[in-house]
């Protein structure tokens, strides 16, 4: 009996989708840019930051020709906030731009 009721539950849980970090669309901030040598020239394998106060933060690392695409968990109350993005020793703000009412389109800085 117990093995059954877990099965079910299992087979419940699989059922509702997938589980993991992915938020609808007005909750994604994603980051994007690109990191270049004083050469101009691309550089691949810098780690990158992207962080809005202490509480959330998302890294990952420039491929190859430099750019880097980072998703932050958003709120429409983050509106006009600062995210802090660090690239290797350098680091620079953006300001959060969004539209509170658009719930559907992909948020991109």
């Amino acid at each position: 009996m117990r093995i059954s009721v877990l099965i079910v539950l299992v087979a419940v849980i699989l059922a509702t989708g997938p589980v993991g970090a992915e938020h609808e669309a007005d909750h994604r901030y994603t980051v994007e840019g690109y990191v270049l040598g004083v050469d101009q020239n691309p550089l691949a394998g810098v780690p990158v930051v992207i962080r809005l106060g202490d509480d959330r933060s998302t890294r990952g690392t420039t491929d190859k020709s430099g750019h880097y695409s980072l998703r932050l968990h958003v709120h429409n109350a983050d509106l006009g906030k600062r995210i802090a993005v660090s690239a290797g020793a350098h680091s620079a703000d953006v300001q959060i731009a969004l539209d509170p009412g658009n719930t559907t389109t992909s948020r991109i800085h």
